[in-house]
């Protein structure tokens, strides 16, 4: 019999750490999945189709044939049809017969995968999972080593080449763009006027959604696709997305009654069929169920009420560290050949023929002015987007994008067993939110995160602006929750201040957010060969990326391979179960730092945790903590100047470790993290920068 997790006690398991392997929907015998042979046979015109028996295991031929159809194969690639027989072939499911083969395909070594030259952009097409499917090779986990390299920032690069596309904005959705273009052998360059994620990528709630507030305006599609987003993320990086479970309140009347969720959580698992696809057993993701008013209270005690009737526990997934994550997507793209590059400013742009050739830019660090030329243009500034816009085309946005300010809190006091969500009413109708909605509290390093609240904003969208009345009206919103307790202002660790894209239908209508991602083609300003993008949630970064790229490639008017961003493992993305290299980390290196310090590094840096320690030991301190509070060590530091691009020490305290997001960046730890970096940072680059 498979483990039950499920109930109020595979939520505490899924809340301890302690995941246990769930029946998959191919069946509840995995080891039987060899004898599900199915093929894809082809006919002269090329179009495919699936034949083959259903395993014995699966529910309906009906859930055989929807995991297995000829959408997944969108065309045919020329370089299939010289595949042997054997490489077309596949015996499971797709997503898994790759994976059932230790992530390499089973008929080629790894050094037998074609090349792809950088002056070429190559021939594969159909999607990552219809390739999987047929047995055709992609990029195998064990293979990612090579992406285990150091980013070096050398600005002058960006001036010896003429580039595809150049991406301005260091972002989650601009770091996407980067990856996916040079993956599909695009020459990209990416550049951004600050650090990395130092804007609103970097404040954000931590969760990665999995649609199922779409579901409450009937939008089937948009649930279907957030809810694959969620599944990529969960894929290509298990080290630093995870499970979440969620359990939502309910009450005899409206919407949130038993009866209500009962019909909302059924349809939203099956819309959700495919979520654990591709998937290691400790990251995927249980039905939905409904829980007793006591199983709800046993795990989230905070909603303790007289008129609660129980609850429902459903699913979501959560980053362990949204910087991190911009960073290896960031890692992954310099790897696959772009050139990226932190604190260089774009000025203006460069026009040749009446087209926009290129952007002059400024070193902010040397303070050198160099034109970067490129073919397309991808603005992806988030709320520097209209600047951005100005600089280079010498136009305004169109349309115009208004903002509002989104607020989250970290919490100290301790951290709720498993997410939950409360209903509170709220008096914010500027951004059509007014009315009872749900305010979302998740457990985070021993905090609680509570969000999201959305206020207007009227301030300037190059810095950002909080002010203390932003805070307190927020404060007040979270008090006025369905909760067993109150909050103070002394329990506020940390503030996570963020600009989100509005749009209003009408003049005198009320800015409603954005439905989707938003891509702007400036061709109706005279630059057809540029793009501005939008998007208001961490989740949909990748597929907006998709879909920009897409069009770059149309207007460069040449023959690129598909999008496969969501089913490449990011840097260290392990083949095997988290848990499972936590516990061979705890063997091979137990000895080396306490145990705390070496399962943070697995889960910061996956495969790669190893390189953390062994490679910075010539630094005195190189594994004494940066904070008694945090398990951060100083090999993380040095690692963090020497190969992940970072500039100054804000850099380092804030995005390339955890200490800014906990709250930790105190005199004492900037005083002891100078000490050990004084040398590796140089005394030019000490005080650039400045805290997110």
């Amino acid at each position: 019999m498979w483990p039950d997790r499920t109930g109020v006690a595979g939520a505490q398991q899924f809340a301890s750490g302690a995941h246990w392997p769930i029946v998959s929907l191919v069946g509840r015998n995995p080891a039987a999945l060899p004898g599900n042979r199915l093929a894809l046979r082809r006919g002269r015109g090329g179009a495919g189709r699936w034949q083959g028996r259903r395993h014995p295991s699966l529910t309906s031929g009906a859930m055989a044939r929807r995991l297995l159809t000829a959408a997944d194969v969108r065309r045919r690639s020329p370089s299939r049809s010289r595949e042997p027989e054997a490489s077309r072939r596949s015996t499971l499911p797709p997503g898994l017969g790759f994976f059932a083969h230790g992530g390499v395909h089973p008929t080629r070594r790894l050094n037998e995968f074609p090349a792809r030259p950088r002056d070429s952009l190559g021939d594969h097409s159909g999607s990552e999972r219809g390739r999987i499917a047929m047995g055709l090779p992609v990029p195998p986990r064990a293979s990612l080593g090579v992406m285990h390299r150091p980013m070096k920032r050398e600005p002058t690069a960006l001036a010896d080449t003429t580039f595809d596309v150049l991406v301005v904005g260091g972002g989650i959705v601009g770091s996407c763009v980067a990856w996916d273009a040079a993956l599909r052998g695009l020459r990209v360059a990416l550049v951004e006027r600050d650090d990395f994620c130092a804007g609103t990528s970097w404040n954000s709630l931590k969760t990665i959604h999995g649609g199922l507030r779409s579901l409450q305006n009937l939008d089937v599609k948009r649930v279907r696709e957030i809810s694959r987003e969620r599944a990529a993320w969960l894929r290509i990086a298990p080290h630093l997305v995870e499970p979440l479970p969620v359990v939502l309140p309910t009450y005899r009347w409206g919407v949130q009654s038993r009866a209500a969720l009962r019909v909302a959580l059924g349809l939203y698992d099956a819309l959700t069929f495919d979520r654990n696809a591709g998937q290691l057993p400790d990251r995927q993701l249980p039905r939905s169920r409904l829980l007793s008013r006591a199983e709800a209270l046993a795990l989230a005690p905070e909603l303790e009420d007289r008129a609660l009737t129980g609850g429902a526990l459903f699913y979501d997934a959560q980053a362990y560290s949204p910087e991190r994550l911009v960073l290896e997507v960031l890692r992954a793209a310099a790897a696959a050949g772009a050139v990226v590059a932190n604190y260089v400013e774009v000025e203006a742009g460069v026009r040749a023929a009446g087209r926009i050739v290129g952007v002059r830019a400024r070193d902010v660090i040397g303070r050198d002015a160099f034109e970067v030329r490129a073919r397309t243009i991808v603005n992806a500034a988030g709320p520097a987007a209209a600047e951005v816009v100005a600089r280079v085309l010498g136009s305004p946005l169109r349309p115009p994008i208004e903002y509002c300010l989104a607020l989250n809190f970290v919490l100290r006091g301790g951290a709720p067993r498993v997410a939950f969500a409360a209903p509170v009413r709220t008096a914010e109708v500027a951004t059509g939110l007014g009315g009872m909605r749900q305010l979302f509290f998740a457990p985070w390093r021993g905090h609680a995160l509570v969000g999201t609240a959305h206020q207007t904003y009227s301030g300037p969208l190059e810095r950002l602006r909080l002010e203390e009345a932003n805070v307190q009206r927020f404060l007040e919103e979270v008090d006025r929750a369905r909760l067993a307790r109150r909050f103070s202002r002394e329990e506020i660790v940390l503030v996570h201040a963020g600009l989100v894209p509005v749009r209003r239908r009408g003049p005198d209508a009320a800015p409603r957010f954005l439905r989707g991602p938003m891509i702007i083609d400036h061709a109706a300003d005279g630059a057809p060969e540029a793009i501005t993008l939008q998007s208001g949630k961490l989740t949909t970064a990748r597929l907006l990326a998709e879909l920009a790229v897409d069009r770059v490639v149309a207007k460069l008017g040449v023959r690129a391979g598909p999008c496969r961003t969501a089913w490449t493992p990011l840097p260290g993305a392990p083949a095997q179960p988290v848990r499972d290299l936590i516990a061979s980390a705890r063997r091979a290196a137990g000895s080396t730092v306490e145990l705390d310090v070496l399962d943070h590094l697995v889960r910061t840096y996956g495969s790669a945790y190893s390189q953390v320690l062994q490679g910075y030991r010539d630094v005195p301190g190189w594994d004494a903590r940066l904070c008694p509070d945090a398990p951060v060590i100083g090999a993380q530091a040095v690692r963090a100047v020497r190969e992940e691009m970072a500039q100054c020490l804000d850099d380092v305290l804030w995005r390339r470790t955890e200490l800014g997001a906990r709250g930790l960046v105190t005199p004492e730890v900037r005083a002891r993290t100078l000490a050990l970096l004084g040398a590796e940072l140089g005394a030019k680059r000490i005080e650039l920068g400045a805290p997110a």
